[in-house]
């Protein structure tokens, strides 16, 4: 704590605080005086001038308007004298008393520095001369000594005390007050040059290399947005700035102030080259500034605190809604690009000189191309967020318009050719590299936005602010968005595998998600923000992908699989989706900590889930170790409460979706007679990670559940498992029986049993010294090396089976019964290949 010193509070002049408030009132009331006369001059000149009509109405919209808005500063500034005011009645009388104090001690033979500690000045040395000892004369100026020792002691404590109140009371003055002048700084216009006109000067000085300091000042100001309204974005809140900023950063991209009301936009080239005089940092900057800019004019909610002027809002007496950004506040090129056709069907000729007659064939033109490429170049220049944000590094571009479009237009573009022939807008053929590229860019800027990556796949659209874009057919008709449509046309769009691309382009729409799996209480507002959206992306990507099997395992009219032909793609989602698949079953999502998840309707989604995932080796894994280790959670969960019999039904749907997902993907690779597809699952596809292999692939667990659960998973230990079935061993003609006893072993009674002893210890750890304990594990059981290690590893292989499942139904009881009746109900169903669809679980 910092307190004012003796000669710091007398020089304080507190007179001067009311004169200072007394200056801002009258400041407010002239303000207020001059924002009514311009409220009332169109309404005046509508009276006098007989000037009426929707211009008339509009002026006087926007004048009232503006009028609110310019009096919020009038209200910050009387915030401000009632400050002023509040802080000098405060300080004044302890400043008062203090100083008076001090001044009576002092002609008291006290002295008070200018720390306010007080001595005691008196000479004693001097009374005391010629004084007889131990007379009554002594005594008396001795006490009198001790009294006023005490008297200065006290007197300092007080005076601390008063000077401790008025720097206490000095510093929320001044804390207080900087807040009312900060709010009256966001509500003042930034400069008074801050306007368009001003705009298109600095953006062409910045175009020709001969910006001021001033001038780039004011660029980077208006293209910039603060921590706080960042982190609002990010929470799905609206950012809110100034309007005079808003109208600034409109007229950067229209800088030729012309007679018309929006001037002329930069072309996608220009603004390509923008910042180009300049070399370094600075050009970087200049172009980071201009992408930004980009994002938060295509924003719906960056948003000023202006009303726009609306008819429909007077007739019905509504609110009308705010100046904000959005796809219409998009300079035209921007505009135009983002909201029109990007492929279109044609038919060209297939011979162009005409030597062998006319052939026409039909391709899919892409008018589009360099634009898109242009626009790209601008936007990949957004910038980086300091820190490590839990929802991305670009929060700037955070719920744009600008992102929805690209992966609006990406899918029409994927969807374009599945014969990959594609043309410019002068019939000359674009490689389907070419193309693959350009959709790798246009993903990678927007999958850093995981808003649009969440209304995308969740298909937002009609009157909301997060709405998905229209998409055009190849025959130019218009259409709602459809998510389903567009992500299978992304997904099955040929993308060049094992290039280590994972976290490039159409990966990029999801590989953020593993991170976020876990939000338990406590995580920031960003973060559970984020967690939900990746919860619910995962829920509709499972439904996709179940709605689109036939498509996604003989993709394009072939035979191959989504796995054969993507991947990199196939194990992105399998990461993605991965945590989730307990709470895509029905599980409770708490107890994973899991946010967002919408369980699937029936069991053959939740198997065809599992079987276009396994159609690639490494993404089978990947689904196969997070089904295994969330079922051995909730079998020890089941240990641990035996009251919970429902979570019989659920580990049999996680162990029934993952064998019937294998089934049918083997199936499927055996019909299509592709025996390498089904050679490599055999080889990597059926074995699991351990739990410390898995990750941050893997969600966290409720606190409650981290005391109970052995997180090491006995069951993913490759001595429960079995290795797989040697490759060479597998003939084209076989059904894989080995493979397929190889996962079933995984999922055997004894394992769950197993289990759910390990959940039962973990509630009852006086177990370990039963007979029951020793009948299972025999000699071992009173090693205290193997005791030992079971606090480590949990309970290792080596049982006899038939005894483990005798001791756990004894001491499970009635209880167990259920849950295993209900796990072999649904496990039989779900393994059922007759099993129609629609049946539910």
């Amino acid at each position: 704590m910092t307190r004012p010193s003796r000669s710091t509070v007398n020089g304080w002049d507190l007179m001067s605080l009311d004169a200072a408030a007394t200056a801002l009132d009258a400041a407010v009331t002239d303000l207020r005086d001059l924002t009514q006369r311009m409220a009332d001059a169109p309404m005046r000149a509508g009276d006098s001038r007989k000037w009426m009509g929707d211009s008339q109405l509009g002026c006087e919209n926007r004048t009232e308007s503006d009028r609110v808005e310019i009096n919020k500063l009038g209200s910050d500034l009387t915030h401000a004298a009632t400050v002023l005011r509040d802080t000098a009645s405060a300080i004044s009388p302890n400043r008062t008393t203090a100083l008076i104090k001090a001044l009576g001690l002092e002609r008291d033979q006290f002295s008070v520095a200018d720390d306010w500690t007080v001595r005691d000045t008196r000479d004693y040395a001097a009374e005391l001369t010629g004084v007889e000892a131990g007379s009554a004369t002594e005594r008396a100026i001795l006490d009198a000594q001790a009294a006023r020792a005490e008297e200065a002691r006290t007197a300092t404590l007080s005076l601390h005390s008063l000077a401790d109140q008025m720097g206490e009371d000095d510093r929320n003055g001044a804390r207080v007050l900087a807040t009312a002048f900060g709010d009256a700084g966001a509500n003042a216009p930034i400069s008074s040059s801050y306007s368009p006109g001003q705009a298109s000067i600095d953006v062409q000085a910045i175009m020709s290399g001969t910006a001021t300091i001033e001038q780039k000042g004011r660029f980077f100001r208006a293209t910039s947005l603060t921590s706080e309204q960042r982190a609002a974005l990010a929470r799905g809140d609206h950012a809110v700035i100034p309007k005079e900023q808003f109208d600034y950063l409109k007229a950067i991209y229209t800088p030729t102030w012309g007679p018309g009301p929006q001037g002329q936009p930069f072309s996608l080239e220009a603004l390509k080259s923008f910042g180009d005089k300049y070399t370094g940092a600075e050009r970087e900057n200049f172009k980071q500034g201009l992408a930004d800019g980009v994002f938060m004019l295509g924003n719906p909610h960056l948003r000023t605190e202006q009303t726009e002027s609306n008819v429909l809002s007077d007739i019905y007496r509504t609110s009308p809604p705010f100046v904000s950004g959005g796809m219409r506040e998009l300079p035209a090129p921007i505009r135009d690009l983002l909201s029109g056709q990007a492929a279109s069907k044609a038919s060209i000729s297939n011979d162009p000189s005409g030597q062998h007659g006319t052939r026409m064939m039909d391709v899919t033109r892409l008018d589009s191309f360099e634009d898109f490429n242009s626009l790209v170049d601008v936007l990949e220049h957004r910038t980086e967020d300091s820190g490590n944000a839990a929802y991305g590094s670009q929060s700037v571009q955070l719920g744009s318009d600008v992102d929805r479009a690209l992966i609006a237009r990406a899918s029409e573009i994927a969807g374009g050719d599945h014969n990959e022939r594609y043309v410019s807008d002068r019939n000359e053929t674009i490689s389907h590299s070419s193309v693959e590229r350009l959709l790798d860019r246009m993903l990678g800027v927007a999958g850093s936005d995981h808003i649009a990556v969440h209304d995308a796949v969740l298909g937002t659209t009609g009157g909301s602010h997060s709405a998905m874009p229209i998409v055009h057919d190849l025959g130019g008709g218009e259409k709602p968005y459809d998510a389903s449509r567009a992500m299978k046309d992304l997904f099955q769009f040929d993308w060049t595998d094992k290039a280590g691309r994972e976290n490039d382009g159409i990966n990029r729409l999801f590989n953020w998600m593993p991170e976020v799996a876990s939000t338990p209480d406590g995580v920031s507002a960003e973060r559970m923000a984020d967690g939900i959206r990746s919860g619910e992306v995962a829920s509709e990507l499972a439904r996709i992908i179940a709605e689109n099997k036939s498509d996604f395992q003989d993709m394009n009219g072939g035979s191959a699989s989504l796995g054969e032909v993507n991947a990199e793609l196939t194990r992105t989602l399998a990461n993605a989706i991965g945590p989730y698949v307990a709470e895509l079953a029905g599980v409770d999502p708490t107890l994973f900590d899991t946010r967002g998840v919408t369980a699937l309707d029936e069991a053959n989604q939740f198997k065809a889930l599992f079987q276009i995932l396994d159609s690639d080796p490494d993404a089978g894994r990947v689904m196969n170790t997070h089904a295994l280790w969330q079922a051995n959670v909730l079998e020890q969960v089941f240990g641990h409460d035996p009251e919970r019999t429902d979570l019989g039904e659920m580990v049999a749907r996680l162990h029934g979706g993952m064998a019937s997902g294998m089934n049918s993907m083997l199936d499927e690779d055996s019909a299509d007679r592709r025996y390498d597809a089904a050679r490599n699952y055999a080889l990597a596809g059926a074995t699991f990670d351990s739990i410390k292999a898995a990750g941050s692939a893997i969600p966290g667990l409720s606190p409650i559940l981290k005391a109970v659960i052995d997180v090491s998973a006995p069951s993913l230990r490759i001595d429960a498992i079995g290795l797989p079935p040697d490759p060479d061993a597998i003939e084209s003609a076989t059904k894989f029986d080995a493979l397929r006893a190889s996962l079933y072993h995984s999922t055997s009674d004894g394992l769950v049993y197993e289990d759910i002893l390990e959940g039962y210890i973990s509630r009852h750890p006086e177990f370990v010294d039963s007979a029951e304990f020793r009948s299972i594990y025999g000699a071992r059981a009173e090693n205290p090396e193997f005791l030992k290690s079971l606090a480590d590893g949990g309970l290792p292989a080596g049982w006899d089976e038939k005894v483990l499942k005798n001791v756990v139904q004894d001491i499970i009881g009635g209880h167990g019964s259920y849950f295993f009746s209900d796990y072999n109900g649904q496990l039989a169903r779900m393994k059922d290949k007759d099993f129609p669809d629609g049946a539910g679980w």
